[in-house]
């Protein structure tokens, strides 16, 4: 009995090897597609670019042992059909795009792709569908659709209780001093913080709020006035303790609002003398230059005599010419009444 001609074509065909062919057969009539057609030894030809698609369309399904075994089977389910009962069946779902292969060929030609007619394999079977009703099936959305804004009022009010509810503290080892956006103590340690959270880091700027530069050792800014200058007091600014410069303000306390006299700059290590102060009291305000954090001292008072120990409120007093206030690198004690706000710095 004569057998039965097939007019399938398979990937086999296209490399011309057996169907039973080893890895190797596979990879060596590659090979040797390569060098018949390749773009080293047929540059410019379209019609052999065409056909080194097609062939190394082939050897990617022939090299991956997953593809192979699923065109084994298309073959299989067809070869005994003629030709137009396989015209008549719809084709297999495509295979996946090469890149999406858990294996890549060691050899593969990289060749412009051109449309291709080789046949692919069937796609997998379908699991089983559920034999549950499909109202049980639908509830999860239903449900969903339903209660869609108590789902969004509850993402808000977590977003808001991630933002307010960690403390300043678990970011940085000191809330006054400007750090990165990481935690260094705390239950955050170690971690990333999102930006948010972040403070920006700080920068010594080059000049002088108004602009001007800075002097070169410890003196009266340029370009702010002298206010204040009509008594015969005396206040000493010591920065002696301190490794970095600071810009500090001089606030006179007795008027209706606080009022900024002299605007200071004094170097690390070094103190400035502030004369010919109206009697009053007064406080340093003062920015740290290397850090950024701001600072205020305890309000003292200016006297232009020799005034007891002590005034009424209990807030020190000295004699004209021998009053001295030490700045601090950071607020010491972590008492409030020292620390100080970006908008009391005025």
């Amino acid at each position: 009995m004569a057998s039965r001609v097939t007019t399938l074509h398979t990937h086999y065909d296209n490399l011309k090897v057996a169907r039973d062919a080893s890895p190797a057969a596979i990879d060596a009539a590659y090979q040797a597609m390569v060098r018949r057609f390749g773009p080293a030894s047929r540059p410019g030809d379209p019609q052999a670019a065409r056909k080194m698609a097609i062939v190394d369309t082939s050897y990617a399904v022939l090299s991956n042992p997953h593809q192979r075994a699923l065109h084994d089977l298309w073959v299989d389910q067809n070869d005994d059909e003629d030709a137009a009962a396989a015209l008549r069946r719809p084709p297999p779902p495509s295979i996946p795009p090469l890149w999406m292969h858990s294996e890549v060929p060691q050899h593969y030609h990289q060749s412009r792709p051109l449309p291709l007619h080789a046949p692919e394999p069937p796609a997998r079977p379908r699991h089983r569908r559920s034999t549950l009703p499909p109202q049980q099936l639908a509830a999860p959305s239903s449900h969903m659709e339903r209660n869609w804004s108590l789902y969004a009022l509850g993402a808000v009010v977590a977003c808001l209780a991630l933002v307010t509810a960690v403390p300043k503290s678990f970011l940085d080892d000191d809330p006054m001093v400007p750090g990165p956006a990481a935690a260094s103590s705390g239950p955050l340690r170690g971690f990333s913080v999102p930006v948010f959270f972040a403070t920006p880091r700080y920068t010594r700027p080059a000049t002088a709020p108004n602009g001007r530069p800075w002097p070169e050792g410890a003196g009266y800014v340029d370009g702010y006035p002298l206010l204040g200058g009509e008594g015969e007091g005396s206040l000493t600014v010591d920065n002696s303790s301190n490794d970095s410069d600071a810009f500090v303000k001089l606030v006179a306390q007795d008027g209706d609002q606080p009022q900024v006299v002299r605007h200071i700059y004094v170097p690390a290590f070094q103190r400035f003398t502030v004369n010919r102060l109206a009697p009053g009291q007064y406080d340093l305000r003062y920015r740290n230059l290397a850090t950024g954090s701001l600072a205020r001292t305890p309000a003292v008072t200016v006297a232009a005599a020799h005034p007891p120990a002590a005034d009424a409120a209990g807030t020190a007093v000295a004699a004209a010419g021998d009053l001295t206030v030490a700045l601090f690198k950071e607020p010491q004690g972590k008492l409030p009444a020292l620390r100080l706000a970006e908008k009391e710095f005025f």
